[in-house]
């Protein structure tokens, strides 16, 4: 990741501050913190110390914040009555490096790339947080509990996920490593980053706390470990959960332990999205070129550009791509593609347009004690579920949802991955049953059951898994009437001794199942 190019040093005791952990020192650091950035950029430094701020700090571009060493110095903020919108503040060009921050009563910790909520400052980007330890707590001190509700009521208020983010950037080449993250709420939030890095980190989640990877590409998450320091933290995952962003793809998560998560869906890896665009019938004008025929309501979105086009039904099924224009207005929209469709659609065709959910890999990672492990959950294309590791979680899942609007689940592979203790509690696909057995699951979500509704979940592979006891694999598309999956390979997967075994219910068809291994069958 390129640096801020520091090419001065400039040292906060030569501008007044103090690090005895008792005097303010937020005006000699911002008085170091202007003086960089007048010099046209360069390092902060921070010696060995204890050093009190009670306001933000803003880092210009090309201002890098350097501390002697993690464990030697110390940025600390009171219980601040009125804590500002971040403690730590930039847009581009700047970096954080070897310091340990302790918080109180705080909203966001780090903020960078953004000037107002989610809205991304130009030219966003080249940020780096390095070898960081943050201890932020909003419930640290002895507070009754009319304080604790209070501030809980509070986040809730000013935060669409319920907590605030340790760790928060957007924009184009981003790094998070080598860092310790504890905070109030989320412990780190991309927002449509892209060429991004978060590698070798500890993340633990607050209250109501996950961590997301929102609405970005070409990401690489590794080597951290993801845990809940409170009982009502949660997992996360790579998401769309956001009305201004399209697409999240190109996404490579490998090598993370993901482990200790009890609230909400626990989930210790997902994939999620909110709705849709359209779901319709479509006159095909150019192999490039389509023009939504059926009435429908705009959804509440910013842009379609980068949406997904998926020919789900009829003449053409199967194909897919990505919207790069439109023109006009409901109705009658017509949008341009990025690829030509190589058949051409009739009146048969039915399309669904969705957030793009395209090429993630899931490999290599180890998760216990979470709700589900890994899962493609709603639209998906091009997932790999491989190598992974589970004990005491509900297993690793492709699910396609009538989720507000229909989500395809096409083109999954769940492989070579083992489930060691299958026992699951308060963790399965269905929620209501307190205790159960771990799955690798494949799912349609199907709300309508008529004849001729298209598939939910097409062309996903069931390869090489080890499930050794209390464990199983199954396959749900609901409606024998009309399929929900289909296009299904279960193979040379080896199951230990389980209640249930291999389940595939009448609302899936062109499904292979052979070389499986199952153990003995349990008593129910």
């Amino acid at each position: 990741m390129p640096d801020p190019e520091p090419t001065q040093s400039f040292d906060v005791r030569a501008y007044g501050a103090i690090g005895d952990g008792k005097f303010d020192s937020t005006r000699a650091i911002r008085a170091a913190i202007d003086a960089a950035r007048q010099g046209g950029g360069g390092t902060v430094y921070f010696p060995q110390g204890r050093y009190l701020i009670s306001d933000m700090l803003v880092i210009p571009p090309h201002v890098s914040i350097r501390g002697e060493r993690t464990d030697l110095v110390n940025l600390l903020w009171p219980d601040l009555a009125n804590p500002p919108a971040a403690l730590l503040q930039g847009t581009s060009h700047f970096a954080i490096e070897d310091v340990t921050i302790y918080a109180s009563n705080h909203l966001h910790v780090i903020s960078g790339g953004f000037v107002f909520r989610d809205t991304q400052a130009p030219g966003a980007g080249d940020i780096a947080v390095r070898r960081v330890r943050i201890r932020a707590s909003a419930f640290r001190v002895l507070l009754d509990v009319e304080t604790a509700v209070k501030r809980m009521r509070e986040f809730h208020q000013l935060f669409q996920e319920g907590a605030p983010d340790t760790i928060r950037l957007t924009g184009s080449r981003i790094e998070v490593s080598d860092c310790d993250v504890l905070g109030s709420g989320n412990s780190v939030r991309l927002f449509k980053a892209s060429d991004a890095v978060v590698s070798g980190n500890i993340l633990n989640s607050g209250r109501d706390g996950s961590y997301y990877i929102l609405g970005s590409r070409r990401v690489v998450f590794e080597n951290n470990v993801v845990t809940g320091a409170d009982l009502q933290a949660t997992g996360g995952g790579i998401t769309t959960l956001s009305r201004m962003v399209t697409a999240s793809e190109n996404i490579f998560a490998g090598g993370n332990t993901f482990k200790g998560i009890y609230g909400l869906d626990r989930e210790g890896l997902t994939s999620d999205g909110p709705s849709g665009y359209y779901f319709g019938h479509v006159v095909n004008n150019a192999p490039d070129n389509l023009v939504l025929a059926d009435p429908y309501t705009p959804p509440p979105f910013q842009d379609w550009i980068g949406a997904m086009v998926m020919v789900v039904n009829g003449r053409g099924a199967g194909q897919y791509g990505r919207i790069v224009a439109t023109a006009g207005s409901a109705p009658g929209l017509s949008i341009t593609l990025d690829r030509q469709l190589q058949v051409a659609l009739d009146q048969t065709s039915e399309v669904t347009i969705v957030q793009a959910h395209e090429n993630y890999l899931i490999i290599d990672n180890f998760f216990e004690d979470t709700g589900v492990a890994a899962q493609s959950f709603g639209t998906a294309l091009g997932h790999v579920i491989a190598d992974n590791r589970s004990n005491r979680t509900s297993g690793f899942a492709a699910i396609g949802q009538f989720y507000g609007h229909f989500q395809p689940c096409w083109r999954v592979q769940i492989l070579d991955n083992h489930i060691l203790e299958g026992n699951v509690y308060r963790a399965g696909p269905d929620r209501n049953v307190i205790s159960n057995e771990a799955l690798i699951f494949v799912r349609a979500n199907q709300v309508p059951a008529a004849a001729g509704r298209p598939p939910l979940v097409q062309a996903v592979i069931v390869r090489g898994n080890r499930l050794d006891q209390d464990a199983h694999i199954q396959v749900e598309g609901f409606a024998g009437a009309s399929s929900g999956v289909r296009d299904v390979i279960i193979e040379a997967n080896t199951t230990g001794p389980s209640r249930v075994g291999l389940v595939v219910d009448r609302g899936v068809t062109a499904w292979l199942g052979r070389r499986n291994v199952e153990g003995r069958r349990i008593a129910r």
